[in-house]
């Protein structure tokens, strides 16, 4: 929730962190949360009452943890009143992190129209002569 304080955010993240601890989850990494403003506004019941949220605190942790385990760590992150929104997503160990995919370029095709006027090497050196400004 956009509603945390410094102090209390690293606390909050830690409180998530011993969750997956406390799951038998093993800790890998980390992006510490940081504010931003979301693409859509987002509800969230809270007590008797629906909050709702155009900002909030994103932030993720990758760890390990036997998929028996998941269920139980859903349920007490479902309950975290500081969690607006969470996804567990089953990926590999490895780095996983976003990176933008290479850029291929086709090399160009050169077509030749055979209908236009044909120059000779005089006439083109003499033409790229004109164009070039010294």
């Amino acid at each position: 929730v956009p509603s945390l304080s410094d102090e209390n955010l690293g606390a909050d993240s830690t409180k998530i962190k011993d969750g997956i601890e406390n799951h038998k989850g093993l800790f890998i990494s980390e992006g510490f949360p940081s504010l931003r403003t979301l693409e859509y506004t987002m509800e969230k019941r809270v007590e008797a009452k629906i909050e709702r949220y155009s900002e909030g605190y994103f932030g993720w942790i990758k760890f390990e943890m036997d998929p028996s385990e998941t269920e139980a760590l859903q349920e007490e992150l479902r309950a975290n009143a500081s969690i607006v929104r969470f996804i567990l997503i089953k990926t590999v160990r490895e780095n996983t992190l976003y990176q933008k995919p290479a850029r291929l370029v086709k090399s160009a095709e050169t077509k030749v129209d055979s209908d236009a006027p044909k120059m000779s090497e005089e006439e083109l050196d003499q033409t790229i002569d004109e164009l070039v400004i010294e």
